[in-house]
Order: structure tokens, then C-alpha cells, then sequence
């Protein structure tokens, strides 16, 4: 779906890469920095997903603008899931 290799997004989520002075280190990260690096991954993925539906139904369904008795609703209960 992100058209990525698994490894891509691995290294992406669990290490960092820094440049100083010409050289460049790689470091690991901490396993409470890599979980906060896959849940926002996850909620950017969300995000633009539901954006993107939301998008293609409001550009599918063209009501007239002097109709207001004529609503879809859609409820986004993201983040109301419990742990």
C-alpha cells in the first residue's frame, strides 16, 4: 500500500541518521521512540486516507447548494479506541 520494501520502513521507524562534519552515524532507537515512530506513522496513514475517501465522496455526490435538508454525515471516531 506505501509501495516501500518492509525493510525500508523498518529502518525508517527504528533508526535515525545524522550527518556532522561530514561523517554520518546511525543510532537506534530507543524501543519507546520507535513505537511513538510507528503510531505516528499510523495516524499520518489514517489521516490521509480518511481525507482522501471523504474527498472522493464530496466530489462524487454534487448536491445543490440551496438544499439543506440534504446531509450525509460521516463520524471519524479515530483515537476513541481504548489500550
Amino acid at each position: 500500500m506505501l509501495s516501500t520494501d518492509v525493510e525500508s520502513v523498518s529502518a525508517a521507524l527504528t533508526t535515525r541518521t545524522v550527518s556532522a562534519g561530514g561523517d554520518v552515524i546511525a543510532a537506534q532507537h530507543t524501543a519507546e521512540i520507535a513505537e511513538y515512530s510507528r503510531d505516528a506513522l499510523a495516524k499520518a496513514i489514517y489521516d490521509r486516507l480518511f481525507a482522501s475517501i471523504v474527498k472522493r465522496i464530496n466530489s462524487q455526490i454534487q448536491v445543490d447548494q440551496r438544499m439543506t435538508d440534504c446531509v450525509i454525515g460521516v463520524l471519524d471516531i479515530y483515537g476513541f479506541e481504548g489500550k
